[in-house]
């Protein structure tokens, strides 16, 4: 494997893990009562969940006690992280040639060698 791929499934994972970290702070913002009463705690009155960053995947609960899934929410989050960790790829490999370039030419510079 090569050292860009290998960056581009590094930042994909790190989008990823970004990703899931963003999902569980939004059900502690979209829950009444936090994090906790999403799972299930009897703290409020309405007991509203939802999940979802940034577009709402999943929302449940109201005074009805809706269920609403919201596949097109899913899609625009999965490529939304896809598309910030091949953004993320692109910054790092950019900077890595850039940083080997000014080594080799500091190396060429040393030996006394005209770039």
């Amino acid at each position: 494997m090569t050292e860009s791929w290998r960056t581009v499934w590094t930042a994909l994972v790190l989008s990823v893990c970004v990703f899931v970290v963003g999902q569980i702070v939004s059900v502690h913002f979209r829950s009444n009562g936090g994090i906790l009463c999403a799972l299930e705690c009897p703290a409020s009155e309405d007991n509203v969940k939802g999940i979802g960053f940034p577009r709402l995947i999943w929302e449940a609960g109201r005074f009805a006690y809706l269920h609403r899934f919201n596949p097109l929410g899913l899609v625009n989050d999965v490529v939304v992280a896809t598309s910030a960790g091949v953004g993320l790829a692109m910054i790092i490999t950019a900077w890595r040639s850039r940083a080997k370039d000014s080594a080799i030419a500091s190396a060429l510079d040393s030996q006394g060698i005209d770039v």
